[in-house]
């Protein structure tokens, strides 16, 4: 008769046999994919006698997906050089032209294509300020509320002002905090997670977008399917920063801006992102009638990956330019729904 020893040693050997063959599987189909890109990419240039950025500048016209292409072949180069120059600290502005040359150079593309020369600097020019978003949000996120900071706390009462018609709170702790939607009397303690990024967010919403925010937050006082306006609108923040550090939302920037431009990619249109994303949610979850918000997490997860679905299948888009001139993708995802 077998140990009960013996019976632990068996199941923990085949619990890491099993782990370890995943991990050999895995490693094996990523080195095999590896030389198959290299060698694809070898023979392409054969045929063609253009390197593989050539061809993305030549051939790929949608211009989000030429520029994540680029990205993308860029950082798999087997060229240091290559692999370092959309790096934060390589790309600075006013420097593209040099970067473009060098690379033209190792690639020994003529120096007489101005299209690749073109089409490249756009690219390197919204990879840079992609990046530089990425790095100016995340330093807002980083940011604590603060008690004793008047530009915030006015801000945090501009929500108040914006959305009820009584007379505001009294103070930072008051029950009154409650009926926006946060959770306790201390509306900053659920800032916590998004810092001042939540706040501001919000705060766009309500000064810049009023009649919007009013909107949703009506809609969200509904006595069966209602829910917490401004946790809600915290979680909802939360999704579009990851969606921006994830890369999802270069589909979005990459096309809003023009060529050789990088107005679209700043602050305000992070913003603006979260606003839109925030009315397609509140959309999406009163036609899904849930019967209680403990549903919350299943349908937000739904919902994401509706909002992801779009930036992949719809490279050529982007999600709002004007939040209130929009097409909603959730009015499609509705009607595709009922079919």
């Amino acid at each position: 008769m077998n140990s009960p020893n013996n019976r632990n040693n068996s199941k923990y050997s085949f619990y890491f046999g099993d782990k370890l063959q995943f991990i050999w599987n895995f490693l094996f189909v990523e080195i095999v994919l590896h030389y198959f890109d290299r060698m694809s990419k070898f023979i392409l240039h054969l045929i063609t006698g253009k390197s593989e950025l050539e061809r993305i500048c030549k051939n790929e016209k949608i211009q989000s997906m030429r520029i994540k292409k680029i990205e993308n072949s860029l950082k798999k180069s087997s060229n240091v050089y290559l692999r370092n120059v959309i790096s934060s600290e390589t790309v600075s502005v006013g420097y593209e032209d040099d970067i473009i040359f060098k690379i033209m150079q190792i690639k020994q593309i003529p120096a007489e294509n101005a299209t690749f020369s073109f089409l490249m600097k756009d690219a390197l020019i919204k990879i840079n300020a992609y990046q530089n978003l990425i790095v100016e949000i995340d330093s807002i996120r980083c940011e604590k509320f603060s008690h004793e900071d008047p530009s915030q706390l006015k801000f945090l009462f501009e929500l108040w002002a914006g959305l009820k018609t009584e007379p505001k709170p009294d103070s930072i702790k008051n029950r009154k905090w409650r009926e926006l939607g946060f959770q306790g009397d201390d509306p900053s303690t659920d800032f916590r997670g998004m810092g001042m990024l939540a706040l501001n967010s919000l705060n766009f919403l309500v000064t810049k977008h009023n009649e919007i925010a009013r909107n949703i937050f009506s809609k969200s006082k509904h006595p069966k399917f209602g829910y917490s306006f401004a946790i809600v609108g915290i979680n909802v923040i939360a999704w579009v920063y990851k969606l921006l550090v994830d890369g999802d939302l270069k589909t979005h920037f990459y096309n809003y801006s023009e060529f050789l431009k990088i107005d679209k990619i700043k602050l305000e249109n992070f913003y603006r992102i979260f606003v839109s994303v925030f009315i397609e949610f509140n959309e999406f979850w009163f036609h899904k009638e849930p019967e209680s918000i403990m549903q919350f997490e299943t349908l937000s997860k739904e919902f994401l990956s509706l909002v992801k679905l779009k930036l992949v299948n719809e490279p050529y888009t982007h999600i709002t330019e004007s939040v209130i001139d929009r097409k909603s993708f959730v009015d499609r995802y509705l009607l595709n729904s009922r079919q």
